[in-house]
C-alpha cells in the first residue's frame, strides 16, 4: 500500500557503463572493509547544521556500512613521495591521484588508490579528481587529506560561508543543491542494501527522491546552535579551501581576532574537545542571532571574562546557545527570510519583525551575578533578545568538570529525550540526535551530537554531552514561544524542539498522511501509539489531524520530555493525545502499562522515532507481536533504521522511504519508513 501523498515509483539515475567496474570493485572493497571499519560520525554538528554530534557507536554492521573510519588527528607533513605499493595497498605520505566515487560517512569522499584501496578523503565530492596525501592506513582502508583539486566534480557550487574551509560544518556547500539531494539519497539507498537487506533492485521502487528545501530556505534554517568558549584557536585554512570572495580572509581575521584576546568563540576543531575554530557569524541562523554571537564575545572581552580551562581550573565560559523564535513559524528559523534576500555574511540586513532570541550562557561553577554583566550588555546591543539565561554545566561522569568542548545533551538528552533502553541503551536514547554545526565535525550544540556543535565524546575525540546542574534566567522570561503545524510549544533553554520548523512540518504532514490513511481502512477504537514521543510534537499534530474519535498515546522514558508533552497538550486544547511515561523496554512488556486494555491489543498504526541508536529489541519484538497495520519510522540515522527494518522482516514489509533534508548543506538527512504489516 502506498502511504498517500507519495510520489509513484521513482528511478536511480541511469548506471554510467564505464564507472560501474569501478563501482562494483569499490562495493567489494566496502564489503571486506566492513568488519574492520569504525563507525563514521554518527552525529552532531552536528549539523553547522547537523552536527552536535553525540556520537553512537553502533552494532559493527551498521557502523561499517558508514564506512567511516576514524580521521587522524595530525596529517603526515612530510615531503611528498612517490606511492610505496606493497599488494596494491599505499604507505602513510605518498601522494596519489585519486577520483571521488561517492560520499561515505562524515560526508567523506570514497576514493580508489591504485589497486583498489578504499581511501577516505575528507572534503572530496563525487566526480572530483585530486591529488591526496595518505595520512592513515588500517588493514581495510585508509585516510588522507585533499592537496589540491585537479577536475572538479561537474556540479561544484561556490561555498557562501566564509568559515566553510576552516570550520567544515557545512561540508555539501561546496555542491549545487540538486546535486546534496540526491547524495543524501544514494547514501539511504546504499544503507537499505547493505545493512537493511533490501535488494539492489528494489531500491528505485522504495526510496523516495529527497524532499528537499525550498530556494530560501537553505540557510539561515536553525532556530537554535550552540557555540563552544575556549583559549586555543585554530586559525589553520585547508589548501583550496575558503568561503567565495574573500571569505578565507575574514575567516582568518576572526581566528587571529579570539588569538590575540585569548577568547575563542565558535565550533570545536574536529578531534579535538578544546580547540575552537572561531566563528565570526553562522549563515544557519539569521542576523538576529549572529548579532547576539558578536556582541556575547564582546562583552566577554570587555568584561575580562575567560573560557574555562579544565586543567588548571581557569575561567568560567563553555558554551552560547543561541534560540529563535519568530512570526513565521519560529521553527523554521528566524532568521530564514535574512538570509534569503542576501545569505552572505555581513549584509547588514535586519531581522523580520516579531523576531525573538534566547541566549543561554553556559559556564563552569560560578555565582550567576559573575555573567549578569554580559547578559545585560547583550540584551542591551541586540533589542530581539528577549531572554538571558545562566545555567551552570554539570561534573562529568566520574568526577571533573568536563571539557571546555562539552556539548549539549540536556534533561531530554541528545536527541529529542526519548525513551526505550536499559542502562547504556537508555542513555542513548537520551542523547539528543539532532545535527548541529561544528568545526570539522564536532561542534557546540546542546542538541545531541548529531551533526553539528559537538556531542558526546567520540571516536574522533571533540566534545562531549552538555549535562546542566542548574540554571537561572537573568534576564527577560524563561521560555519562548515555537510553533509547528498551527500547533504552540513552550520551549526551555534546554528543551528539544525540531530545529528547522519548516521541513519539521514536512516531515510531520508525511507521517500523518501515512497514519490517517492507515486509520481510515481499521476498526473504530484502534490505538496509534507514538514510541520515543519526547515533548509530544508529532503525537500532538497527529492527535490534530485524526480528531478526537482517535485515541493517541505517547511514550517516552524521560519524565522532564513527558511533563513537557502534557504541558503542550493543555496549551492547545487539553484533548487528544494521552503521554506516558516509562522505560519503553519495560513498558512494552508490561499488561496495560500502555492503556491499551491488554498486550497489544488495539493497536492500529505505532510511530517510532528514536534516537541515533535505534530501537531497543524489546520494542522491536513489541512491534513484531503488536498487530498494527503499519509502522511509521521516522529516523535521524539511516543506518540504524536500516538495521531494524532488516529486523522487523518477516512481520513488515518495507513499502517506501522519503528522505527529508531538514538540515541543507550539511551531510545529515531525516528519514521516514514506511512498513506494513506482513498478511495483515
Amino acid at each position: 500500500m502506498q502511504p498517500h501523498g507519495l510520489a509513484a515509483p521513482h528511478r536511480l539515475p541511469a548506471a554510467d557503463p564505464t564507472r560501474a567496474g569501478r563501482l562494483a570493485a569499490l562495493a567489494g572493497r566496502l564489503r571486506r572493509a566492513d568488519a574492520a571499519a569504525a563507525i563514521a560520525p554518527m552525529t552532531a554538528r552536528t549539523t553547522p547544521g547537523c552536527r552536535p554530534r553525540a556520537h553512537v557507536r553502533a552494532p559493527g554492521s551498521v557502523a561499517a556500512a558508514y564506512a567511516g573510519p576514524t580521521p587522524s588527528a595530525n596529517p603526515d607533513t612530510s615531503a611528498p613521495r612517490a606511492p610505496r605499493a606493497e599488494g596494491g595497498r599505499p604507505a602513510v605520505g605518498d601522494e596519489l591521484e585519486l577520483t571521488c566515487e561517492r560520499l561515505g560517512g562524515g560526508a567523506r569522499g570514497i576514493c580508489l588508490a591504485p589497486g583498489g584501496f578504499v581511501l577516505m578523503v575528507p572534503r572530496a565530492l563525487p566526480g572530483e579528481h585530486l591529488r591526496a596525501r595518505v595520512t592513515l592506513i588500517r588493514d581495510r582502508y585508509g585516510e588522507a587529506e585533499r592537496l589540491e583539486t585537479l577536475a572538479p566534480h561537474a556540479r561544484a557550487a561556490p561555498p557562501p560561508c566564509p568559515h566553510h574551509a576552516a570550520c567544515g560544518g557545512c561540508p555539501l556547500q561546496a555542491l549545487q543543491y540538486d546535486a546534496q539531494l540526491e547524495e543524501k539519497r544514494n547514501t539511504v539507498a546504499q544503507l537499505l542494501t547493505r545493512v537493511g537487506g533490501v535488494p539492489r533492485e528494489d531500491l528505485d521502487r522504495i526510496v523516495a527522491p529527497a524532499a528537499g528545501a525550498p530556494p530560501g530556505r537553505r540557510l539561515g534554517y536553525r532556530n537554535k546552535l550552540q557555540f563552544a568558549f575556549g583559549a586555543k584557536t585554530w586559525s589553520g585554512l585547508p589548501e583550496n579551501g575558503g568561503g567565495d570572495g574573500g571569505g578565507a580572509r575574514l575567516a582568518a581575521a576572526a581566528a587571529a581576532d579570539a588569538a590575540a584576546r585569548g577568547l575563542g568563540l565558535g565550533f570545536l576543531k574536529q578531534g579535538t574537545s578544546d580547540v575552537v575554530v572561531p566563528i565570526g557569524e553562522c549563515l544557519l541562523q539569521g542576523a538576529a542571532g549572529n548579532r547576539a554571537l558578536a556582541a556575547a564575545r564582546a562583552a566577554a572581552a570587555a568584561l575580562g571574562l575567560e573560557p574555562h580551562d579544565a586543567p588548571s581550573g581557569r575561567g568560567v565560559l563553555r558554551h552560547l546557545i543561541i534560540r529563535s523564535a519568530g512570526e513565521d513559524g519560529g521553527g523554521g528559523g528566524a532568521g530564514e527570510a535574512e538570509q534569503a534576500a542576501d545569505p552572505r555574511p555581513g549584509s547588514g540586513r535586519g531581522s523580520p519583525a516579531g523576531v525573538q532570541l534566547q541566549v543561554v550562557i553556559v559556564t563552569s561553577e560560578c555565582p550567576s551575578g559573575d555573567v549578569r554583566p554580559m547578559a545585560e550588555a547583550i540584551r542591551a546591543s541586540v533589542p530581539e533578545v528577549v531572554s538571558v539565561v545562566h545555567s551552570v554545566a554539570a561534573a562529568a561522569p566520574g568526577g571533573g568538570g568536563g571539557s571546555s568542548g562539552s556539548k549539549a545533551s540536556d534533561s531530554r538528552g541528545g536527541r529529542r529525550p526519548r525513551g526505550g533502553g536499559r542502562g547504556r541503551q537508555q542513555q542513548q536514547q537520551q542523547r539528543r540526535r539532532e545535527p548541529q554545526p561544528r568545526a570539522g565535525g564536532d561542534g557546540g550544540s546542546d542538541d545531541e551530537g548529531d551533526g553539528g556543535g559537538g556531542g558526546a565524546a567520540d571516536a574522533r575525540g571533540g566534545a562531549r554531552a552538555l549535562r546542566v546542574a542548574r540554571s537561572e534566567v537573568l534576564l527577560g522570561a524563561p521560555t519562548l514561544e515555537q510553533r509547528l503545524g498551527g500547533l504552540r510549544f513552550s520551549v526551555g533553554p534546554h528543551s528539544f524542539f525540531q530545529t528547522n520548523g519548516r521541513m519539521a512540518e514536512v516531515l510531520y504532514d508525511l507521517v500523518a498522511d501515512a497514519v490517517a490513511e492507515a486509520m481510515g481502512q481499521l476498526p473504530a477504537g484502534s490505538v496509534v501509539l507514538d514510541l520515543y514521543t519526547g515533548t509530544g510534537t508529532i503525537a500532538l499534530s497527529l492527535a490534530r489531524r485524526l480528531g478526537p474519535g482517535v485515541r493517541v498515546v505517547g511514550a517516552d522514558v524521560n519524565s522532564e520530555a513527558i511533563a513537557d508533552a502534557r504541558s503542550n497538550a493543555e496549551a492547545n486544547g487539553g484533548g487528544g493525545a494521552r503521554f506516558v511515561c516509562g522505560d519503553l523496554d519495560r513498558l512494552v512488556e508490561e499488561e496495560g502499562a500502555l492503556g491499551l486494555g491488554g498486550r497489544g491489543g488495539g493497536v492500529g498504526v505505532v510511530v517510532v522515532d528514536p534516537a541515533r541508536a535505534g530501537m531497543g529489541r524489546p520494542v522491536v519484538e513489541f512491534l513484531r507481536r503488536s498487530g498494527a497495520a503499519r509502522v511509521v519510522y521516522v529516523s535521524c540515522n539511516a543506518a540504524t533504521q536500516a538495521r531494524d527494518v532488516a529486523r522487523l522482516a518477516g512481520a513488515y514489509a518495507l513499502r517506501s522511504v522519503v528522505p527529508v533534508d531538514l538540515f541543507p548543506q550539511t551531510e545529515h538527512v531525516e528519514t521516514v519508513a514506511f512498513l506494513e504489516r506482513v498478511g495483515g
